[in-house]
């Protein structure tokens, strides 16, 4: 694979002026985001056209999105989003009457998380995952003191997916990436310090200063923002499980 296909992106069917290119958006701060592009990574902002037709939250670039980029007198301007393919959402708190786009163009879910977590987070991770048509793994970690009662409660929650129950994650390398493809985009949910840990063990320590990552192997990986952000982690979870599609 060579340019963008490495990135993703089936080009098919997309033309693009001389002053504009295509970018696969791997990180945002605010108003600017970071695209990555045949040429590099560039930074890039909404241009006032494009920001005048957006109507709400969801409507916005968001990590794994393919963008066109135009360039004027030496800034870069996202003018239009590719199709999606998918998008991987969070339901919103009612009276916002928006949903949280989490990421984009989405292939393989990972649900990275300890077993000595609240049950009903994993409930609202596969909850969230179980919307899109990609394929979906469920890693955890921590079992040797979880009830019989518990394990059987995980076992049914998560039927007809693949599962990886281990003490120790990093011994589980070549199965976990053996459901990662070149080209192909994988997404890790999973409460922070539970993903943290585990990711790192899984890459040795990956710097994943970007959110989304070409890894050594040719697989795309979008590391999500802290769940916290999205109403995930909190004490009153079965409350709001309702609310998560």
């Amino acid at each position: 694979m060579n340019g963008m296909e490495k990135y993703g992106l089936d080009s098919k069917n997309i033309n693009i002026s001389n002053n504009q290119t295509i970018g696969r958006i791997i990180s945002r701060n605010h108003n600017t985001y970071k695209a990555i592009t045949e040429s590099g990574e560039i930074n890039a902002e909404i241009s006032d056209s494009f920001k005048y037709k957006l109507g709400t939250m969801s409507d916005y670039p968001v990590v794994g999105d393919f963008v066109i980029i135009e360039t004027q007198k030496g800034f870069n301007y996202i003018s239009k989003i590719i199709n999606r393919k998918n998008q991987l959402v969070r339901k919103g708190e009612w009276y916002a009457n928006s949903d949280y786009l989490i990421a984009a163009n989405i292939d393989t879910i990972f649900i990275l998380m300890s077993l000595d977590s609240h049950i009903e987070k994993l409930k609202a991770y596969i909850s969230i995952s179980s919307n899109i048509n990609v394929e979906i793994i469920v890693i955890l970690n921590k079992y040797e003191s979880i009830p019989e009662k518990i394990l059987d409660e995980v076992k049914d929650i998560t039927k007809g997916m693949n599962v990886i129950i281990s003490s120790d994650i990093s011994k589980e390398k070549a199965k976990i990436k053996s459901f990662m493809h070149e080209g192909k985009t994988t997404v890790f949910l999973g409460p922070e310090h539970d993903k943290a840990k585990m990711v790192n063990k899984l890459f040795d320590n990956i710097n994943l200063e970007n959110q989304l990552t070409l890894l050594s192997g040719g697989c795309i990986l979008i590391n999500t923002p802290e769940m916290r952000e999205l109403g995930i982690e909190s004490f009153h979870i079965t409350e709001k499980f309702a609310d998560i599609r």
